[in-house]
C-alpha cells in the first residue's frame, strides 16, 4: 500500500529519458552533440531516440550529422 513520503526521503530527477537532458536540448538553442560524450549509443539509435521524444511531447526537430557531431535543433512552434 502506497505511503505518504517527504521529499527529503527521496531524490528527484528532471525528466530526461534515457538520462539525457532532452528538456535542456529542446530549448530551441542549435545543439552540437558529442557521441562517447553526449550519448553512448549509436548515432542512428540517438537520432531515433531524438524524434521519439520530440513526437511525445509535440516537437518539431531537425538533425544532422556532420564531422562526427550530432546537430539537434528543436523548432519554433508552427506560428511563432
Amino acid at each position: 500500500m502506497a505511503t505518504r513520503s517527504t521529499e527529503d526521503e527521496a531524490t528527484f530527477y528532471a525528466p530526461t529519458g534515457g538520462g539525457h537532458p532532452w528538456w535542456k536540448w529542446f530549448n530551441g538553442d542549435v545543439w552540437k552533440l558529442t557521441p562517447g560524450e553526449d550519448y553512448t549509443t549509436t548515432t542512428k539509435a540517438f537520432r531515433a531516440a531524438a524524434y521519439h521524444h520530440a513526437r511525445i511531447h509535440n516537437y518539431r526537430i531537425r538533425t544532422r550529422i556532420k564531422d562526427g557531431y550530432f546537430y539537434l535543433h528543436r523548432l519554433p512552434e508552427e506560428g511563432q
